[in-house]
C-alpha cells in the first residue's frame, strides 16, 4: 500500500509560481520529491535495526535549491553531462548551446530542466511530473514533450523517463541525487569532524602565510587525509578538494573542463603517474611549494 500527500514546499521569487512536495511513502520507503525540476529531496530508508534514515542530500527549504548548488536531486537535461564547446551537429545543420561550464554545456544549460517548475499529476501509488520545452530552448533543436514519473513498490523507489520531440534533437535525462548511504545524521558528524581539523589547520598554516594563498597538506598524520586549503580565487573552499589516487590499467584523457580527448582513445597507463586535473595554484613565495593537480593516476601492479 502506497499513500500519497500533496504540500506546498514554497514559492518563487517575484510570484513567479508556487512549488509543491509529494511524499511517497510505502512500509519500507518514504520519499519527498518537489516540483522544481522535479527534485528529490529525501529518501527514507530503514536499516536492518528498522531505523529511518534519509540516504540523499538536499535542502529542507525550498531558498537552497534556488542558490547555485550541485543539482541535488534533480532532473537533468535536454542532456545530461557535458556537449563539448556547446556545439552539435543534427542533419547537417550546426546547434550552438548556452554553455555554463567554461566553454561546454552542462546539464541542459544555463536554464536546464532542474531551473524549471514542472506541472504534477498525482498517482495512485506516485506522481507523474511533465512540461514542454520549446523550440530553441537554450539553443536544443525542436520542441520536447517531457514526462518523468516516480512510482514506489515495496522497497522499490521507480523512475520513469519518457520525451517526445517535433524534431530530431539530443535527449538524455537522468535524476542527479547525491548519496549518502550511512544517513544524513552521519554525514553531518563527518562534516563537523573535517570542520574542525580544518580549522586547526588553517590556524597553524596562517602562521606562516597570512595571505592564505598556500597549497599545503596538513602536518603529520593528518596529511593521509590529503586535505588542501584553497582560497576562492585559487578554487573551491570545501572539503571536496582533496588529492585522490587512483589505480588503473587505463585511463580516459580529458581536458581542464572534463571533455575527453584524443577522440575518445583510452590509453594504456604503463609508466609514470599522470594527472587528469591540470589545476595550478599560485604561491605568496617562491619557497612554498606548488600543487600543480588534485587528481592522480598510479599504475596499478600487474602481477
Amino acid at each position: 500500500m502506497v499513500s500519497v500527500t500533496r504540500a506546498v514546499f514554497g514559492d518563487l521569487p517575484s510570484g513567479a509560481g508556487t512549488v509543491e512536495k509529494f511524499q511517497l511513502q510505502s512500509d519500507l520507503l518514504k520519499v519527498d520529491i518537489i516540483s522544481w525540476g522535479c527534485t528529490i529531496t529525501a529518501l527514507e530508508v530503514k536499516d536492518r535495526q528498522g531505523r529511518a534514515s534519509d540516504v540523499v542530500l538536499g535542502f529542507a527549504e525550498l531558498e537552497g535549491y534556488l542558490q547555485k548548488q550541485p543539482y541535488f536531486g534533480a532532473v537533468v537535461g535536454r542532456v545530461a553531462n557535458r556537449i563539448a564547446k556547446g556545439t552539435f551537429m543534427v542533419d547537417g545543420k550546426e546547434y550552438k548551446l548556452a554553455v555554463n561550464n567554461g566553454p561546454n554545456s552542462l546539464h541542459g544549460g544555463v536554464r536546464g530542466f532542474d531551473k524549471v517548475v514542472w506541472t504534477p499529476q498525482v498517482l495512485s501509488n506516485g506522481v507523474q511530473f511533465s512540461r514542454i520545452s520549446p523550440d530553441g530552448e537554450e539553443g536544443y533543436p525542436g520542441e520536447l514533450k517531457v514526462w518523468v514519473t516516480y512510482t514506489l513498490d515495496g522497497g522499490e523507489l521507480m523512475v520513469n523517463y519518457r520525451a517526445q520531440a517535433s524534431q530530431t534533437t539530443p535527449v538524455n535525462l537522468t535524476n542527479h541525487s547525491y548519496f549518502n548511504l550511512a544517513g544524513q545524521e552521519h554525514n553531518m558528524a563527518l562534516l563537523n569532524f573535517f570542520t574542525r581539523i580544518l580549522e586547526k589547520v588553517e590556524a597553524l598554516l596562517a602562521q606562516f602565510y597570512p595571505e592564505g594563498k598556500a597549497i599545503l597538506g596538513a602536518p603529520g598524520w593528518l596529511s593521509r587525509l590529503s586535505i588542501w586549503l584553497l582560497t576562492p580565487a585559487q578554487g573551491s573552499p570545501n572539503i571536496y578538494d582533496h588529492e585522490v589516487t587512483i589505480e588503473a590499467d587505463a585511463f580516459l584523457p580529458v581536458d581542464e573542463t572534463l571533455i575527453p580527448t584524443d577522440h575518445l582513445h583510452i590509453r594504456d597507463h604503463v609508466t609514470t603517474p599522470c594527472s587528469f586535473c591540470s589545476l595550478k595554484c599560485r604561491s605568496p613565495s617562491p619557497e612554498a611549494p606548488q600543487a600543480t593537480s588534485l587528481v592522480t593516476l598510479s599504475e596499478k601492479p600487474r602481477g
